[in-house]
């Protein structure tokens, strides 16, 4: 009995990532559009969530701070290893980045395996945040 209450607060569908993503994207209603799409297919820790959570509000922060974005489109997918978190905007790429505490952040959760780039997809402007998070727990 103990086991299943745990294995309940630890574990997390992905409707609560839906959830999450609502509530965030709520938050910055009126001062930019934001639109999410979920695609996961296992359970996630809670940890996990909250590092999914972060990464999110890091993406929108840097894109509404640093590039003016109005429009943000989050994509999270994933399977049993891997999540991966897209964040795209259409605000104003920057030219010469320089890495600072998101960057740090982002080298803690997903090191080596987080990038940011202009959007040149369909002659978009903007910044693509892509961040690869194993879905393996991690020691502390």
């Amino acid at each position: 009995m103990i086991d299943i209450d745990i294995a309940s607060v630890t574990q997390r569908e992905a409707s609560a990532l839906d959830s999450t993503l609502t509530t965030l994207a709520d938050a910055w209603q009126g001062l930019v559009d934001i639109t999410t799409r979920v695609n996961v297919t296992s359970e996630l820790s809670a940890t996990l969530l909250s590092t999914i959570e972060d990464v999110v509000t890091e993406g929108i922060n840097n894109a509404v701070r640093h590039g003016d974005a109005s429009c943000i489109d989050v994509i999270i997918e994933g399977n049993q290893s891997t999540i991966t978190i897209t964040v795209t905007d259409n605000g104003t790429p920057a030219q010469s980045p320089t890495p600072g505490l998101g960057s740090r952040f982002l080298d803690s959760v997903a090191p080596g395996s987080w990038f940011r780039a202009p959007n040149d997809r369909n002659g978009g402007s903007g910044t693509v945040l892509t961040v690869q998070l194993s879905t393996a727990p991690t020691l502390n």
